[in-house]
């Protein structure tokens, strides 16, 4: 029943065995075929064979409905195939096939022809009757032309043409108007036929790399064209139709021979792609790479290339000349792009010249031509050699903008009184020593820079100036300002930083609009902490005007901090310097224990404040907190062990990280019992602020003497020692060191300021003057810690300590109930109603965060989590992992406990211990771990690709943040590369990319890598996409800060006003606030255009569709090296059973011949008894026939007996019947698994299989 015997025939013809599968399976496999339920043949593959001809015997499959003979080596197909009339899929790619039969047009139910990939150079007409057709591909051929009977597939849905050799196509291609996409790429067509334009289905046209000088104009009858490719042909010119093309998104015309667009072309209003790239057009390459803005290049095109054509190009043109091969990059730019570029010019829309930039060209004298620029509203000739200014510049009338800055310019022309409509000067970075009278007449004048120069004072005349907004003096020899510099009401920024100023006038105070006021590195006897609060004017202002004649004291007071690993000696240093006593078994300090010392430094007493922190580790994540700057640091080292782990290094790194350039004094402790040493210069030079180094003996008193000294000469040396404060800050600060309090809030602190009639503005500024000193500590930025000063730190500090030294927690895993804090602190020093305030303590230093669903009653300290790893790590799938590493100088390991704390919302299962973290993030997972002793830390991400290089951006941003407390810390970011054990820096292929590099070798790697590639896994599409929803909406706060501070502003001025003072303090929170939030849109925008954007581009081109085929890609890669891999493996198992197969076949046969022998002998035994018999019976024994008669009973007898031991009347299935049973039972007995051996030899096929057809793809 059923052709399935054709099967066998196909067998041996081609020598292979043909696998049964379902239809959906038919193309897995080579050498395959599928049946209907009649058992005839439905489906057949052989592909990879390299079959040379068809064999006969497939075309008396009738039935056959899919036929793949695909990757053979076929150079004609038989007229018989012809016959195969119920064919519907036919495959014939990647063959050597040189022209097809007439009989191919027998195929009448045919749907799908794939032919790509050969030798045809022709198509017979007999095509046209495949009316069933659907999907037709021709790619990869060598076609002349196509017959006229291809216009009849009218059912045609897919036809590819691509990569062919077509000078033209017929007429009646106009008939295939089912078509969606037509490709003819790639060929030699130089024009298209007027009924291209009935193909009005047609949404994708790819023409690309043809010949083609024109367009038809029925070519906009194509209305539903969404995109259409003509890159790489010899257009001069687009068709008016084109205007009716307003579907079209995508127009691509790279590379063709274009010098003009028609006016029409604005009408593609929804175009999204714009490729103008390489034509004739006059407009600048930076301009056509805005492929993706289409509206901008046409714009450009019509406002300024057309008009500006016929305007003031002459001038251009006699510039060129004048100056020569300076200008060679000459550009023209929009306006708004004019300072982009180094040298370029803009135009208005009438085609006047109205900016110019020429930077950077060593320019020595001002061009007469430029003077001639009359419409020129902006002009930069900053970073020349320029010494003077021509008079002929007062011609330039319409100046609005003019920068001159970084040239050798010592005087200004009196002509510039004319540039009346300036808004802008820069004159930075000259030799300037005086500026004219007549700079009086600038009235429109809004920003002014003369920093850098040499001016000793100001014209009077500058007062003038009533529009200035910004007035830069910085770094020039300034000792006075005119008194009339308070008429520049409208000033906001005074930057007056390196003068010689020793005072103010006090018509500076009229300067009420004043949002910036640097009066750094002058004369003035102000403390540093007020000058730096140059962006809050007022309180600089407020101390200078209200105190100035207050008494006033020198602070004379140090912080002076002592720190070291523990048992090395800090307790009995300050007991022998202050105390001059030695307690050989001093305890080890808990947390931190203060001590006040007075020494006298030039006569006057000076009273340190001496913190001693305990060495344990469990206490070094939160002495980074009380670790400030203008202090003195003290670390002692045990000179009894040698340095062998780096520990001196270690403090010094943390206390350069923390303490900034505060002095350090190296003491090398107990040299009476080991005397180890250290290398003094090379530390040193490594670490500046170390100022000495000394050993001593705290049990012996050797060399104290010389610590005191040490100690002397360095507090001498603290810049803010000899600050001056006000004697009513003195008062206030003995007041609340003599308070028997450890704390008190922040209102009885403004109370006690207020006895001292010390404003509002002043004491924010003392309580922080104070909490450098160590007198208390306060958190203003803070709203859970602000309104209470803890005038005892130890109060706080141990607090902490005992909470992390608790072994009850330890034991717990770190998890901290709020009612526990009844059993581990002292609860009539530490009532319930300030636990909560502890617990707010540890929350700011990021040493706990409170648990899910705990509604803040318990909270986790990552510090006492357990040491050992999570088992997760062992199991983590590395290879396939996004792998980001920060490389440290210096790693305290505070910040891996301070990371778990700020990430702790996406942490998996509470999957965490002392030193990493398991993070979960859509469907990304993240393992992030500490190396101390590397100090390293590692991240790696697996998931979907979009999601995990988010969730590392979430992580990064973590990280960022943490490093920015952390002044001093050096942290490398590294990438690691996929197949490579190596790391690359990622800062360095920033750099690379921002210069254009494509590919780099780092050091180790053989082959370049791709740097957009590794960049991309860092930082990519989303993240940009995110950096731009962060700057709308920063740009909206700023927005909505602004109009709030205008609003109060104007409440303040307001005599009559009764909230003053709360106005006053809302001014001043909310101008902070907008300072801030324009520090952020400055970070944002410098990273966008560190990435070469800028903020009018933002659209991410990887789709979620690309996104997966990417993937598919990956994964199909992937297994293809794997099935490579198997492949090998198979064969060679395969071999060896072939080869113990081959010898028991031949073993079986050999037994068949030996059994053969008893019928044999059976038989000759017979024949001589009926011989017998007969010649008694009277034969004649010389008849022939005496000899032959007895031979038939014989063998009859004889084949009788083979049919009962054989079960078979076929001598052929006797024969088979015979072998197969030696074989069987010599398969047992030699442990041969037939059944294996067939699996083998599937599983090799279907890996063939598999291994072409992930080729093919």
């Amino acid at each position: 029943m059923g052709d399935r015997y054709l099967i066998e025939e196909l067998e041996r013809e081609i020598g292979g065995r043909f696998r049964l599968v379902e239809i959906e399976n038919l193309y897995n496999y080579n050498l395959s075929y599928t049946i209907d339920k009649d058992e005839n043949i439905i489906g057949l593959v052989i592909k990879n064979r390299k079959l040379k001809k068809i064999s006969e015997t497939i075309s008396k499959m009738k039935y056959l409905e899919e036929l793949d003979l695909s990757d053979n080596q076929l150079t004609n197909l038989p007229e018989s195939i012809g016959n195969l009339t119920n064919l519907q899929q036919l495959d014939l790619q990647n063959n050597q096939l040189r022209n097809l039969p007439e009989s191919i047009g027998k195929l009448t139910n045919l749907q799908q022809l794939d032919l790509y990939n050969n030798q045809l150079s022709n198509l017979p007409e007999s095509i046209g009757n495949l009316t069933n057709l659907q999907e037709f591909s021709l790619f990869a051929n060598q076609l002349r032309n196509l017959p006229e009977s291809i216009g009849k597939l009218t059912n045609l849905k897919q036809l590819s043409l691509y990569n062919n050799q077509l000078r033209n196509l017929p007429e009646s291609i106009g008939n295939l108007t089912n078509l969606p996409e037509l490709d003819l790429s790639e060929n030699r067509l130089t024009n298209l036929p007027k009924s291209i334009g009935n193909l009005t289905n047609l949404q994708e046209l790819f023409f690309f790399a043809n010949q083609l000088n024109n367009l038809p104009e029925t070519i906009g009858n194509l209305t539903n064209l969404k995109k259409i490719y003509l890159n790489n042909n010899q257009l001069r010119n687009l068709p008016e139709s084109i205007e009716k093309l307003n579907n079209l998104k995508g127009l691509y015309l790279y590379g063709n021979l274009l010098s003009e667009l028609p006016e029409n072309i604005k009408q593609l209003i929804n175009l999204e792609y714009l490729d103008l790239r390489n034509n004739n057009l006059s407009i600048p390459k930076r301009i056509l790479e805005k492929k993706e803005n289409p509206l901008k290049i046409i714009n450009y095109y019509f406002n300024y290339i057309i008009k500006h054509l016929a305007r003031d190009r002459y001038l251009i043109n006699e510039l060129e000349k004048e100056i020569g091969g300076l200008l060679e990059e000459l550009e023209l730019v929009e306006i708004e792009n004019l300072y982009n570029y180094p040298i370029s010019y803009a135009i208005d829309k009438d085609g006047n010249i109205i900016g110019l930039v020429i930077r950077n060209r060593k320019l020595r004298k001002f061009s007469e031509t430029i003077s001639k620029m009359k419409y020129l509203q902006q002009l930069d000739l900053s970073n020349n050699q320029l010494n003077n200014l021509p008079e002929n510049i007062e011609k330039l009338t319409n100046l609005q903008q003019l920068d001159l800055s970084n040239n050798q310019l010592n005087n200004l022309s009196k002509s510039i009184e004319n540039l009346t409509n300036l808004e802008v000067l820069f004159l930075s970075n000259n030799q300037l020593n005086n500026l004219p009278e007549n700079i009086e007449k600038l009235t429109n004048l809004q920003q002014l820079d003369l920093s850098n120069n040499q001016l000793s004072n100001l014209p009077k005349s500058i007062g003038n100036l009533t529009n200035l907004k910004e007035l830069c003096l910085y770094n020039n020899q300034l000792s006075n300002l005119p008194e009339n510099i308070g008429n520049l009401t409208n000033l906001q920024k005074l930057d007056l930083f390196d003068n010689q100023l020793s005072n103010l006038p006090e018509s500076i105070k009229q300067l009420t609009n004043l949002e910036y006021l640097d009066l750094r590195n002058n004369a003035f006897s102000i403390p540093d902490e007020i000058l730096e609060k140059y962006r809050d004017p007022f309180e600089i202002l407020n101390y200078c005007f209200t105190y100035e004649n207050y008494e006033k004291k020198k602070i004379n007071e140090v912080k002076v901090l002592l720190v070291g690993d523990g048992g090395a000696g800090k307790t009995s240093v300050i007991n022998r310097l202050i105390y001059d006593k030695y307690n050989p078994e001093e305890n080890k300090t808990d947390g931190i224990k203060i001590d006040k010392w007075t020494i006298n430094i030039n006569n006057e007493n000076t009273r340190l404040n001496v913190w001693d922190f305990g060495g344990q580790e469990m206490y070094h994540s939160t002495h980074q907190f009380f670790l400030t700057k203008r202090s003195v640091y003290i670390l002692v080292h045990d000179s009894r062990s040698e340095d062998t782990k780096g520990r001196i290094e270690y403090w010094l790194k943390l206390i350069t990280s923390y303490g900034e350039d505060s002095p350090i004094i190296v003491v090398l402790n107990k040299i009476d019992q080991h005397h180890f040493d250290v290398n003094e210069s090379f530390l040193k030079n490594k670490y500046k602020q170390i100022k000495h180094i000394v050993r001593v003996s705290c049990k012996t008193n050797q060399c104290v003497n010389i610590l005191r000294d040490y100690i002397d000469d360095v507090v001498k040396n603290i810049p803010h020692i000899n600050e001056q404060w006000i004697k009513d800050w003195f008062d206030v600060k003995e007041i609340l060191e003599n308070t028997q309090k450890d704390y008190i809030s922040y209102d009885e602190y403004l109370n006690i300021c207020n006895t001292k009639k010390i404003y509002e503005i002043s004491c924010k500024t003392l309580i922080g003057f104070l909490h450098d000193l160590g007198v208390v500590l306060n958190y203003q930025d803070d709203n859970r810690l602000k309104d209470m000063n803890i005038l005892n730190p130890e109060w706080v500090t141990k607090a902490v300590y005992n909470i992390q030294n608790d072994n009850v927690l330890f034991q717990n895993r770190g998890i901290l109930d709020i009612n526990e804090l009844n059993r581990i602190l002292d609860s009539k020093i530490y009532p319930d109603n300030k636990h909560y305030f502890i617990v707010d303590m540890m929350k700011k230093f990021e040493l706990c965060f409170a648990l899910d669903g705990t509604n803040e009653t318990q909270f986790l300290i990552p510090r006492l989590l357990q040491v050992e790893e999570s088992f997760v790590v062992n199991k983590w799938d590395y290879k396939n992992s996004l792998n980001f590493q920060y490389h440290y100088d210096f790693l305290p390991d505070s910040v891996i406990s301070r990371f778990i704390v700020r990430i702790n919302n996406f942490v998996k299962d509470k999957t965490y211990w002392q030193t990493g973290v398991v993070l979960a993030y859509q469907g990304s997972e993240a393992l992030v771990k500490a190396d101390i002793v590397d100090k390293k830390i590692y991240i790696y991400i697996t998931g979907i690709v979009a999601d995990r290089r988010t969730f590392l951006h979430i992580i990064r941003s973590h990280f960022d943040h943490i490093h920015k407390t952390i002044s001093r810390i050096k942290a490398e970011e590294k990438i690691g590369v996929y197949g490579f054990d190596k790391v690359i820096d990622f800062n360095h292929l920033v750099k690379l990319e921002s210069l254009g590099e494509k590919t780099y070798i780092p050091e180790g790697f053989s082959e370049p890598i791709n740097i957009k590639d590794i960049l991309d896994g860092v930082e990519t599409e989303r993240d940009t996409q995110t950096l731009f929803e962060k700057l709308e909406e920063y740009r909206d706060k700023e927005y909505n800060l602004s109009k709030k501070t205008e609003n109060l502003l104007q409440l303040i001025r307001n005599s009559d006003n009764k909230d003053y003072k709360e106005h006053e303090k809302q001014y001043r929170e909310t101008g902070k606030e907008l300072e801030n939030i324009k520090l952020e849109i400055t970070t944002i925008e410098t990273k966008l255009k560190n990435r070469g954007i800028d903020d009018t581009k933002m659209r991410p081109d990887i789709t979620r569709f690309a996104k997966a085929k990417i993937l598919q890609r990956e994964e199909e890669l992937k297994r293809l090296q794997e099935l490579k891999d198997e492949k090998p493996k198979v064969e060679k198992e395969l071999n060896d059973r072939q080869k113990r197969k081959n010898s028991i076949d031949k073993e079986s046969k050999s037994k068949f011949w030996v059994i053969l022998w008893i019928p044999v002998i059976f038989s000759l035994l017979l024949y001589f008894i009926f011989f017998v018999i007969y010649i008694i019976f009277g034969w004649n024994a010389t008849e022939p026939l005496t000899f032959f008669i007895p031979f038939i009973p014989s063998m009859m007898l004889s084949y009788i007996y083979l049919a009962i031991t054989g079960k078979e009347f076929s001598i052929k299935k006797i024969y088979k019947n015979r072998v197969n049973s030696n074989k069987s039972n010599l398969y047992i007995k030699y442990g041969f698994n037939k059944a294996e051996y067939d699996e083998l030899t599937l599983k090799l096929e279907e890996i063939d299989g598999k291994i072409a057809n992930l080729e093919k793809n």
